[in-house]
Parts: structure tokens; C-alpha cells; sequence
């Protein structure tokens, strides 16, 4: 008999066997052993088989072997006593003698039974294992979600309403349930300078990484200050600035610290704030500080943990707080191009880009703060004039990018080539093949019946296949005449005006 399924078996000719000293138990056996029949004798048949084996491996005499079988059975009534029974079958059990041919043959069945819920436990509890995998790629799904909700119902129903079985045949058959996803088109998740209804701004405070004492003196000088008569009764109309040195965090609420235990400096929750603004910005943040007497100091405030999740978070470390609901599309009325798998990120970039700080723009006694600059760049147009006031000067070189004094008539001109990147969010497969799919021919279409380097050498005769010229003049419009106005529309549909005219 096969007895692959047991792991380092002696039976198998491992070196290393587990069963070394003595086989496996009963319980181990059949949670390796795949139990899909019914009848529990033909596992035990099985396991009877596995010892025997396991006996002729061993050398075992044939008494010795017999010996063996009863005391592998006597320690799996055993188990099952002490594992799988509750306390009146255990006080029945242990009144009979599992040495007495007589007793066993009053708690065989008893045995049998709970044998049987054995198995079953863990050819059940494989099958759960083996549809996991499917199970769990399923949660979040439509199918999934569909799934459940369906469930539900049928549970709802059996308990409730299932008293009336006939009358509920057709709605078990007919009753279904559809799951349609809906895409938001709203642009309220990132990068905002101000609170929203469905977002949180976390204004940067650059002294909680370079002078706590600072953000404590604020966050003492945000509550109240009040005087107080000898009764204990309030002056009002009074204003008063203290004088603080950043050490009074006695004058702080419990709120104000981690766990609402008054502290030290480390314990106070404006310190959650840096790994805050580690998570949720895409990228390092830098600063500029001056003193009274206008001398600065600069260096990285800190860096972004997670540049691909919160690249829009230029400015701002905005947090959602919850999903619109106002404006959801389904996929038929967004259409499929624009679901957010198919659509990305347009960025423009130059090379041989520069920054200088402007030193006559800094003031004294303050402390700029701005995202990487050789990164970022100058994007203070995207983020409500925020940071309109730094004083960082961008230099963009475009030499690279103008004509040659070689071509005396567009000298300075900027360089422009058929298959450049166009100002699309994507790469049309028109400009990877240089091939015109569809709409009108250009000249610029890669297609020839010349070869050489001069394309002066006949290529040979037409091969339909690479040249499907009938084909081409359809597709390319080519006897409809001559294009006399040509447009594109948002989504790079092109549209064309054909003309007959006259040699």
C-alpha cells in the first residue's frame, strides 16, 4: 500500500524518520491521510495496514507485531477518553476494562461514532485549507460581496420565513443579487490647504522638529489666560501676553499629552506629528531659519516614508476622513478608459534644472518650509499661494532645447520631432509603432517599399501580409479624397474635412 502522504515516514525509507521509535498514532495518521469515506473501519483498515508495515520495517515477530496492533488501538481509546469525551462518558468509559474482550465489545460503538466525528473534523477542516486560497481572493470582490449578501438572505429566510416551504420554491430560485461598482470623480483627497468635509489638513509645524520649546510656548498661549479677584471671581476685559520659556507644561491639559498623562516633552502628543508627517507627504520636506540678526541655518526637516502613496501631498499632509459619496459613476457612465486602473499621473520635468535661494527675500526671525526643491520644484500655483513667499529662485535651462544656429531660419526655435511624447497622460500605440492605425495618413508613417539607406533599393514584390495596401486605403481614408481641415477632441478622436479637388 502507498503511504506517501505520511512525512518522514519509516515506511517511506526516510533517514530520518519521525515514527523512528513508535508509529504514528490513529489521530495523527488521519490528519494526514485524506478521509473521504464514510465507513471509519476502512480508515482504520488502512491504519492497521500503515502498522503493520511499520512492524515488518522494524523486524518485528509476528507476537511482537500483534502485540503492537492492540496497544496502538488501546491508546487511541485512550485519547479519545481523554481528548473527545465529556465527563458522563468518561465515567462510563472507565468502569470497563479495555483488556477485557467482553467490555470492549460494549464501548466499540461509542468509539466508533466518535471516530467518525474525528475524521470527518479534519477531512472538513482540509477542504476549508484547500479552498482558502479561493475563499480569501474572493473577499473585496463582486462576486465576493455578492456572495454574502446572498447568504444572509437565505439565512434570514430559513430561520424566519421557512415555515411555508412550498410557497418559498420559486423565490430560492429566482432571487439573485448584483453588485455594480462606482468610481468617484471628486478631487477632494490630497494636497488641500484647508479642512473639507471629507478631509483632514495638517498644517506643518516646523518647531516640533528643530525647537519644541517653541511649539510648546504656542500651545500653552492658545488657551485662556485669565486674572482673579480674592473671591475667586474673574476680571474681565483684560489682556495679557505671559512671558513663557517653553518648560510650563503644567499649564497643559491632559489632551495635550500621550495616553491623557501629564509628562515630559517626550510624552506630549504634538511629537506624533513627525511620524504624521513622515506618512502622509510624497515627498522630504527642507527648511530655512533665520535669527534677529538675520543669520540662517538650513538642513532636511524630514523625510517621506511612503513617495508613491502620497505623491499628490506635495504642500499639504491631508488625510481622508471619509469617501464621498456625492459623485459615484458606474463604469458605463464614467466609461471603461477612465476607471482609475487605466488612467495615471502627467508630469512635467526638464532637465538641467537649478535652484538658488534668494538672499535678499529672507527676513529675520522666521523659518521657511518647503518641499524638496530638487524634486518639487516651483508649484506654488497648485497649492493656494502657500508658498509664495519662499525665497527660492528656479533656473530652467532650455539651451538643450532650442534649434542650432545651423538652421539659420528657425534659430532659437524650439526642437519639435513628429514622435515626441505628446501632452497626453499616456503613450498611443500610433507613436510606438510610427504607424497610422486609423483616421488620416500622415507623412510621418513609418511605411516603405524601399529598403536601403537612401530607401533607393526596390524591396521586392507586395506581400499582402506586410503590405495590405486595399486594406490601407480604407482604414486611411486614402480615396475620399484630400484632408482640408483636421482636428483632435479631448480624447484624441480625430476628426477630418475630405474635399474632391482637382488635380
Amino acid at each position: 500500500m502507498d503511504f506517501s502522504f505520511l512525512p518522514d515516514s519509516i515506511v517511506n525509507g526516510v533517514q530520518s524518520p519521525k515514527d523512528w521509535d513508535s508509529p504514528y498514532s490513529f489521530l495523527a495518521f488521519v490528519q494526514y491521510k485524506n478521509f473521504s469515506n464514510k465507513d471509519v473501519n476502512d480508515e482504520l483498515k488502512i491504519y492497521q495496514s500503515y502498522i503493520n508495515t511499520w512492524a515488518s520495517y522494524k523486524k518485528l515477530k509476528k507476537s511482537d507485531e500483534n502485540t503492537l496492533v492492540r496497544n496502538a488501538y488501546i491508546n487511541l481509546l485512550r485519547e479519545i477518553t481523554l481528548n473527545f469525551s465529556t465527563e458522563e462518558e468518561k465515567r462510563f468509559i472507565l468502569n470497563a476494562d479495555l483488556n477485557d474482550d467482553s467490555d470492549l465489545d460494549i464501548v466499540i460503538p461509542f468509539f466508533i461514532q466518535k471516530l467518525k466525528q474525528v475524521c470527518f473534523y479534519y477531512r472538513d477542516k482540509r477542504k476549508d485549507v484547500k479552498d482558502s486560497i479561493v475563499k480569501y481572493n474572493l473577499k473585496g470582490s463582486n462576486f465576493g460581496v455578492e456572495s454574502i449578501i446572498k447568504k444572509i438572505v437565505y439565512d434570514y429566510v430559513k430561520e424566519n420565513l421557512d415555515t411555508r416551504g412550498q410557497y418559498l420554491s420559486s423565490f430560492y430560485e429566482n432571487f439573485n443579487v448584483s453588485v455594480f461598482e462606482k468610481y468617484s470623480d471628486s478631487d477632494v483627497f490630497y494636497d488641500k490647504s484647508e479642512n473639507s468635509d471629507h478631509t483632514v489638513t495638517n498644517k506643518i509645524d516646523p518647531n516640533i522638529f528643530i525647537n519644541i520649546k517653541q511649539s510648546i510656548i504656542d500651545a500653552v498661549s492658545a488657551y485662556p489666560f485669565y486674572l482673579k479677584n480674592s473671591d475667586s471671581s474673574y476680571i474681565s476685559n483684560i489682556t495679557y501676553n505671559p512671558v513663557l520659556s517653553g518648560s510650563e507644561l503644567q499649564y497643559l491639559k491632559e489632551r495635550d499629552f500621550v495616553d491623557y498623562i501629564q509628562g515630559s516633552e517626550n510624552d506630549l502628543k504634538m511629537n506624533l506629528f513627525k511620524s504624521l508627517y513622515s506618512k502622509y507627504t510624497g515627498t522630504s520636506y527642507y527648511y530655512l531659519s533665520t535669527n534677529s540678526e538675520n543669520q540662517s541655518v538650513s538642513g532636511v526637516l524630514f523625510d517621506a516614508e511612503k513617495f508613491d502613496g502620497q505623491f499628490l501631498n506635495k504642500h499639504f499632509p491631508t488625510t481622508i476622513l471619509t469617501q464621498p459619496l456625492e459623485n459615484l459613476y458606474t463604469i458605463y457612465e464614467l466609461g471603461g478608459f477612465f476607471v482609475p486602473q487605466n488612467q495615471g499621473i502627467l508630469i512635467y520635468s526638464t532637465p538641467k534644472k537649478s535652484y538658488t535661494i534668494d538672499t535678499s527675500k529672507i527676513e529675520s526671525d522666521k523659518i521657511y518650509v518647503f518641499p524638496d526643491p530638487s524634486k518639487i520644484g516651483n508649484t506654488i500655483y497648485t497649492s493656494d499661494q502657500e508658498n509664495e513667499n519662499i525665497p527660492i529662485t528656479y533656473i530652467i535651462n532650455v539651451d538643450w532645447n532650442r534649434t542650432k544656429i545651423s538652421n539659420g531660419y528657425r534659430l532659437n526655435d524650439v526642437l519639435s520631432n513628429n514622435y515626441n511624447q505628446l501632452f497626453y497622460a499616456y503613450q498611443s500605440r500610433q507613436q510606438n509603432t510610427r504607424i497610422s492605425t486609423e483616421g488620416i495618413a500622415k507623412v510621418t508613417d513609418n511605411v516603405t517599399f524601399w529598403k536601403g539607406d537612401n530607401d533607393q533599393i526596390w524591396a521586392g514584390s507586395f506581400d499582402e501580409d506586410i503590405f495590405p495596401i486595399e486594406k490601407d486605403k480604407q482604414a486611411l481614408l486614402l480615396e475620399e479624397g484630400t484632408a482640408t481641415d483636421w482636428y483632435c477632441d479631448d480624447t484624441n478622436n480625430e476628426f477630418a474635412l475630405y474635399k474632391k479637388l482637382n488635380n
